[in-house]
């Protein structure tokens, strides 16, 4: 499962994570998930500067597996799915360490963007080329 994720983030569920039943709440994955795809970028640009992010999130999904509790570990993982002409999906698997369990699936689509114009730009060459390559050829588009 995990080892078909071009990148992994390890996760530690933190007390405030969660909700009055004790697990995760639903709206904190999509935290997770943040935080993965910006640590995917960092590791695919070697840029830590978010000021620099080229793109807007359009689009989210989330399927719920299974609970997560606090103090757990998880990993996330995180691969690039389909390369648009303006867009790219990142897909995320959270898995828990302690018994391999998924226990969320998601993806979300990224439209390159320029802040400047407030309009939505081509996937350039660069770019497409920067994630073809660290995704290997199982990436589509």
């Amino acid at each position: 499962m995990l080892g078909e994720y071009s990148f992994k983030l390890p996760i530690r569920v933190r007390f405030r994570d969660t909700d009055m039943m004790g697990h995760v709440n639903n709206a904190v994955y999509l935290t997770y998930f943040e935080a993965g795809r910006i640590e995917y970028w960092i590791t695919l640009t070697g840029n830590p500067a978010l000021e620099d992010l080229p793109f807007i999130l359009a689009r989210t999904e989330i399927d719920f597996l299974a609970e997560a509790r606090a103090a757990e570990e998880l990993t996330l993982g995180v691969r690039a799915g389909r390369l648009g002409n303006k867009s790219f999906d990142l897909e995320y698997l959270l898995v828990r360490d302690a018994d391999g369990k998924p226990v969320a699936r998601g993806r979300s689509v990224q439209v390159m963007f320029d802040y400047e114009s407030k309009q939505a730009q081509p996937l350039d060459d660069e770019t497409r080329r920067m994630i073809s390559e660290f995704e290997g050829a199982r990436v589509s588009g």
